[in-house]
């Protein structure tokens, strides 16, 4: 007796299930993710993977889960790298243009110390007036 190749899929209603991924826990969207990207993530994915028995459903859509995971850590990795070099930056700007402030600011105190050692008398010299 030959056995047959042919997979026979359960149906997901035969358990008032529109999908068996149905059995899994909600997922509740990540800090930041843009709307809607999941779901074209995730189609792209299980299409790729193609499970056939329910078992292979469920981990398909873990395997999907842990992915988006992923991507969505190192999308969050890269932006906080990104906000800590504009910070830095910004404070070297900030920094360098303090110190040309100061440096004007110097440059004119010592403008004016001149001035006034030029209006003062010479040791010695009278004034007359």
């Amino acid at each position: 007796m030959a056995m047959s190749k042919k997979v026979s899929l359960p149906n997901p209603q035969r358990f008032n299930l529109t999908s068996f991924a149905e059995i899994l826990p909600a997922r509740d969207p990540i800090i930041g993710e843009d709307p809607g990207s999941f779901e074209g993530f995730h189609g792209g994915l299980m299409h790729s993977l193609a499970p056939l028995t329910p078992y292979e459903c469920i981990i398909a859509e873990n395997l999907v889960a842990i992915e988006w995971e992923l991507l969505q850590r190192r999308r969050m990795r890269e932006a906080g790298i990104r906000r800590i070099a504009r910070q830095a930056v910004e404070e070297a700007v900030v920094a360098h243009r303090r110190s040309e402030g100061s440096n004007a600011d110097d440059e004119a105190w010592e403008r004016h110390i001149d001035a006034l050692h030029k209006q003062r008398p010479a040791e010695g010299e009278v004034i007359e007036g």
